[in-house]
């Protein structure tokens, strides 16, 4: 008789081959045994599926699967089409996990949890929250002021019973997670916070946060409008709707004029399609938000770098003022 495996660890896969070891290797150390672990070869063109399929043969706990190139989200839909276990969890190709995870995520597992999150990762020091449990609203409130929720999918493990209600939405190539975290608590009634950090995230060059302003980036621009159509269709009202886009929207901004100003390279289209979509919500900066900082920063974007960037900055606000 074969056992179910409780959890299901999906790992999307593109050329990695200079992490995929650790991170494989890292997961199935786990000091929980009863897991699966899927990999989405997301059409690499190194050589990360063979060392996948080289982990598959040694250990019967491993399922390698492969697609053409479509992307993470893609790459993850794929894996929770087709994990078995009741619970499922992400880790990033290039990251790994200390021995520990699993076991404190279903350790934390009690009557009437659909979610368990993380507090941070194990290479940082900042906490999320200091709850041991939160409803769907102060999560969902957590989650939209970016302030004691973690907006990342590695981060969380999720009840896969409700995960047939949601998935990543595979046009959004830039805080992704951030869509699916919110999706996905709109359909939990109870969060288990997790207070001991496994998770390692590695920086480095090749990140999204490193790159300059390009369309994939400016793809999270479409977020806070789908969060609306969500939160309409769960019965939410136009009064308590109108705060929450537009503290989302004002973090958008924020995020893609960061990386503009960052850039040494950019497109003048995809400056323009930024720049027309501050003038189209730019009354969202004004409008009275619960999370001060995110605001601050903004307008600190706006306003940095303006010694070298004078010429531009001044064409930039004179598009947005037409």
């Amino acid at each position: 008789m074969n056992i179910l495996p409780e959890v299901s660890v999906i790992v999307p896969v593109y050329n990695a081959e200079k992490y995929i070891c650790q991170c494989i290797e890292s997961i199935l150390s786990q000091t929980y045994r009863n897991i699966e672990l899927l990999l989405v070869n997301d059409g690499s063109t190194d050589t990360s599926a063979v060392l996948c399929e080289t982990y598959a043969r040694k250990d019967s706990r491993v399922k390698v699967y492969h697609q053409i190139n479509k992307g993470v989200g893609s790459a993850r839909n794929y894996g929770i089409h087709r994990a078995v276990g009741r619970w499922v969890t992400f880790v990033d190709a290039d990251d790994w996990v200390n021995k520990d995870l699993i076991e404190n995520y279903i350790s934390c597992v009690d009557i009437g949890v659909d979610m368990v999150i993380s507090l941070c990762y194990a290479n940082d020091n900042h906490d999320f929250c200091k709850s041991n449990y939160l409803n769907k609203e102060d999560a969902i409130r957590s989650l939209i002021t970016f302030n004691e929720f973690p907006a990342s999918m590695c981060l969380s493990m999720y009840l896969r019973e409700k995960m047939q209600y949601v998935s990543l939405d595979e046009s959004i190539h830039y805080w992704e997670d951030f869509y699916f975290q919110f999706t996905y608590l709109l359909h939990v009634d109870k969060i288990s916070v997790n207070k001991i950090p496994s998770y390692n995230y590695r920086q480095h060059s090749e990140s999204a946060t490193h790159s300059d302003l390009n369309p994939k980036m400016l793809t999270c621009l479409s977020i806070p409008e789908c969060m609306k159509v969500q939160l309409e269709n769960h019965g939410y009202n136009s009064k308590s709707i109108v705060p929450i886009i537009s503290e989302v929207t004002v973090f958008f901004i924020g995020q893609c004029f960061k990386n503009f100003l960052l850039s040494n390279h950019y497109n003048e289209r995809d400056v323009l399609i930024l720049v027309n979509y501050l003038r189209k919500h730019k009354r969202c900066l004004f409008h009275p938000t619960k999370s001060v900082g995110v605001k601050m920063k903004t307008i600190l974007l706006l306003n940095l770098f303006t010694s070298n960037l004078n010429s531009l900055l001044s064409w930039i606000y004179k598009k947005a003022d037409k």
